[in-house]
């Protein structure tokens, strides 16, 4: 068998200088990232199905109220928040989408929509979930109990640690 030409990309040459453990963990992490991507697919696809089910059901926009076209508002001052308090955590956070945000700034972001976490330990609550949205690629996990919406670029925002 001969041996194979070098790689003439820029990754190739790098690999060529790497050790081969080296070369296997760079391996098993783009494996790991694909697996992530797959999971996050299925969950958008869910997503779009879910939508697509929801537009086939609702009513032309002639028939519908004015509640649904209003945008949600916080504190009570506008229509009640429709939707998960995933979909709001993620609206908020897309406002600022830089932005390094910790749980309880989260809370406070969201506390006057109605889906906002309620009972003895509602910081655990949203804990639980911007860690479950970490893990499905939704948002990004930047250190323990901190998150932004989109890889941050430390520019004036929360330094990440």
């Amino acid at each position: 068998m001969e041996p194979t030409a070098p790689s003439q990309t820029l990754l190739g040459r790098l690999l060529a200088t790497q050790p081969r453990t080296q070369i296997q963990a760079i391996r098993t992490e783009i494996v790991d990232e694909m697996r992530t991507l797959h999971t996050r697919l299925a969950h958008l696809e869910a997503d779009l199905a879910e939508v697509d089910r929801t537009m086939k059901n609702r009513p032309q926009a002639s028939e519908s109220t004015v509640a649904d076209q209003a945008p949600p508002q916080r504190n009570g001052t506008g229509p009640r928040r429709t939707g998960s308090l995933r979909s709001t955590i993620l609206d908020v956070m897309r406002e600022r989408p830089q932005h390094v945000w910790d749980k309880q700034e989260v809370y406070e972001s969201i506390k006057g929509y109605d889906v906002a976490p309620r009972g003895n330990n509602p910081m655990n609550t949203l804990g639980s979930r911007l860690i479950e949205m970490a893990r499905r690629g939704e948002i990004v996990r930047v250190g323990p109990g901190r998150f932004s919406f989109s890889e941050p670029q430390n520019d004036g925002e929360v330094p990440i640690e």
